[in-house]
């Protein structure tokens, strides 16, 4: 079986790599042998840590206005629109004249090729995460979206969250691509009701994010951060922060200065009072390879967090992870923590699946969404609204209840994780059903 899983970013953001591990680490549980390809904007630096999963990198179809000509060379927004525009009409000319003539036409060697992809995959997924919200930003998403369903293949949303949307038109393509795919799998309750009230029709089903089941293999060493950071029989906590826009509030600047702040406040009172060493784990990052005038250097997580240094009292009892470490090595870095305070999801996804008591900052609803489905709401703060008074009571919550948490994660866990491979269990269904009627039809014609 051929799968082409579609709409990655790239493996510099931890979480999105961990979304994709786990869905390749599903198929490979339902399949034997699969073969499994993904497109990512970054295909150059993405290929080490794919090729040792056997798994084929391809350039995204359409590319991304922050790491991709023609796009990365300009700020200009309109600009973008009509270059997208003309892209993708050369490319919805090529995939409509594909399903007559069935060959491939008007495209270079390189744009075939990625072309190819989609059209030898058995499945199209459209993987796990939350890019389809906001604005016009998530059209590009949308895209490989309507490619797959251009050339008539099974297209998969796995384990999504999507939405809200700020503009009326993106509602309504939004709807009509999911109305047309093959199934749709969102990772929280609050997703799933949005979808529903915009007038998506088709059967929409709740299955935990992928990352839930990012293994972690041997060559996942994280010996030598301990010995650098000199971590060895330190009680732990672990931190992930971010640069966040705050869409929809004036005041953009105060509102991160505040979060800054309170999460600083934070960080002494963890260390004047119970005498933790804070590592900051940076969840995204950037390197020379991607940096463009179109990214802001905050979008690196460990720019964000020595913002926050700045503002710490006990630095001598912080370090700031500097290291470009895999997905399976944050998630075990994360696992040697006594708590975590997480704004990056998929950090708080990470200590979760390793049971480790988490504070989740969130910035979206689908934080709230993921911490309900464990009953663990009440330890979730709004970022917009954030403050220390409010971090120190939730996390001294926390630590008073930090045994009945953990026991509580083992217990749900397993499902959980079981639950995450649905979707991979439901593709495998619609393949074996699409056989057995072409076994039909085959014995009918004989």
């Amino acid at each position: 079986m051929n799968f082409l899983i579609t709409n990655l970013c790239t493996r510099l953001n931890k979480g999105d790599a961990g979304i994709v591990l786990g869905i390749i680490d599903s198929l490979h549980r339902e399949f034997k042998n699969p073969h499994i390809s993904v497109s990512t904007f970054t295909p150059k630096i993405d290929r080490e840590l794919y090729k040792k999963y056997n798994v084929t990198v391809v350039r995204n179809l359409i590319g991304s206005p922050r790491y991709n000509d023609p796009f990365k060379k300009t700020k200009n927004i309109l600009l973008w629109g009509i270059m997208l525009l003309m892209i993708y009409t050369k490319l919805w000319a090529v995939l409509h004249l594909y399903n007559i003539t069935k060959k491939i036409l008007f495209l270079n060697e390189k744009d075939t090729n990625i072309v190819n992809e989609y059209i030898n995959a058995d499945v199209i997924i459209s993987c796990g995460g939350g890019f389809l919200l906001g604005g016009f930003g998530s059209v590009i998403h949308m895209l490989n979206i309507l490619s797959g369903i251009i050339l008539h293949k099974p297209v998969v949303i796995y384990s999504q969250s999507i939405g809200p949307f700020y503009y009326k038109p993106l509602e309504k393509f939004v709807r009509y691509l999911l109305n047309r795919t093959t199934l749709i799998f969102v990772r929280e309750e609050i997703s799933k009701k949005y979808l529903q009230s915009i007038g998506v029709t088709k059967e929409i089903y709740i299955s935990p994010d992928a990352a839930f089941n990012l293994p972690i293999t041997n060559s996942d060493n994280i010996s030598s951060i301990f010995t650098k950071y000199n971590l060895t029989n330190k009680k732990l906590v672990g931190v992930t922060v971010r640069n966040w826009s705050f869409p929809g509030y004036k005041n953009k600047k105060q509102k991160l200065k505040n979060y800054i702040f309170s999460v600083s406040r934070l960080i002494d009172y963890l260390i004047s009072v119970y005498n933790f060493h804070i590592i900051f784990i940076p969840q995204v990052i950037l390197t020379k390879e991607v940096m463009t005038e179109n990214i802001d250097r905050l979008s690196d997580d460990r720019e964000v967090a020595k913002i926050v240094y700045q503002n710490i009292k006990n630095k001598d009892k912080v370090d700031i992870i500097i290291e470009d470490l895999s997905p399976g090595e944050i998630k075990k870095l994360i696992g040697t923590t006594e708590i975590f305070i997480g704004t990056r999801m998929h950090s708080n996804i990470f200590a979760l699946s390793m049971n480790v008591p988490t504070l989740a900052i969130e910035y979206l609803p689908k934080t709230r969404g993921i911490m309900r489905m464990l009953d663990l709401e009440k330890y979730v703060c709004d970022i917009n609204n954030i403050s220390f008074d409010e971090l120190k009571e939730k996390v001294n919550m926390l630590l008073t209840n930090q045994d009945r948490i953990r026991l509580l994660l083992q217990q749900k866990m397993e499902k959980i994780t079981l639950d995450a491979r649905t979707p991979a269990k439901e593709i495998k269904k619609i393949i074996n059903k699409n056989i057995t009627r072409v076994n039909k039809k085959s014995k009918y014609f004989l």
